[in-house]
């Protein structure tokens, strides 16, 4: 993983997972934006909308299985992308609370953003994170490394100093003011933040990190998204037979044990990188992480 590879953009991540020419490699920027909280809208949160481009995922514009689309994909990696970004209860506080227009974003969840931090004013302005995802090139456990570069990136993202003023005694009215000092920026805390792990049924066998020829001869796949307790913060049907009771049990408890060793190991250079990020000496090699994960009996 690679921090900083888009510098115009507020943060951006590059995360290959695989060597050489079989890895998958993908991409997220996020770009942040002050805007107005409109009449209807959730007056005291900011809002986080991802956004995948699916398009450059296989030759024609489809899945390896030929089933889905680039465009429907996009949209369906997009939803489980947000769903372990704002935690495990955001899609059921959005369906009580109705949401706002347009969908997604807005709910308040246990685990995941703490959208209250990213309102600069309530009922006034608030910080609309937009993630533009990619994946340049699918190898197998596109979602998970996916996941991996959308986390990085929100927490490589600087977000300016705002202050609002003018504002009259009725409350209204008002100007705000963008600090450009870098160094009165503050950072996202994505420590509540999931991830996505999948586990591929290979026989009689539980795979992580599959590649693209163990996911062509699997027999099925459970895409799991998991917090750092290793609690499950969403799970993602990805194809193949129905699983017995048994087994998608086995297959989750594999996948939350693997989610929770990788999010200590990403968290543990994130707060190596942002860290040492204003050192003039510091090497470029140590902006980049390589994680290894044990191999499990």
């Amino acid at each position: 993983m690679t921090l900083n590879v888009a510098p115009s953009a507020s943060g951006s991540a590059a995360v290959a997972l695989g060597h050489g020419a079989n890895a998958t490699r993908c991409v997220a920027t996020v770009r942040a934006d002050v805007t107005m909280i409109r009449e209807g809208d959730r007056g005291d949160v900011g809002r986080v909308v991802v956004r995948v481009d699916a398009n450059a995922i296989g030759g024609d514009g489809r899945t390896r299985t030929g089933r889905m689309r680039a465009e429907n994909l996009g949209g369906t990696l997009a939803r489980a992308l947000e769903s372990v970004i704002l935690g495990r209860e955001a899609r059921m506080r959005e369906d009580e609370e109705g949401g706002e227009e347009g969908g997604e974003g807005t709910s308040v969840a246990a685990s995941g953003i703490d959208l209250r931090a990213l309102c600069v004013r309530p009922g006034k302005a608030r910080w609309t994170l937009t993630v533009d995802a990619t994946c340049a090139c699918d190898r197998g456990s596109m979602l998970d490394a996916l996941s991996v570069a959308v986390r990085a990136a929100l927490a490589d993202c600087k977000l300016p100093k705002v202050t609002m003023t003018g504002v009259g005694s009725d409350g209204e009215g008002g100007e705000l003011e963008i600090d450009d000092d870098p160094e009165a920026c503050s950072r996202i805390d994505v420590s509540r933040c999931g991830l996505v792990v999948t586990a591929t049924k290979i026989g009689k066998h539980g795979v992580i990190d599959a590649t693209a020829e163990e996911e062509a001869c699997a027999d099925a796949s459970m895409s799991v998204g998991v917090d750092r307790e290793g609690t499950i913060c969403g799970e993602f049907s990805s194809g193949g037979e129905t699983l017995d009771r048994g087994t998608a049990e086995a297959m989750r408890k594999l996948a939350c044990k693997v989610g929770a060793e990788l999010i200590e190991a990403v968290d543990a250079y994130l707060a190596t990188a942002v860290a040492g990020e204003n050192e003039s000496d510091e090497d470029e090699d140590d902006r980049v992480m390589v994680v290894k994960l044990p191999r499990l009996q």
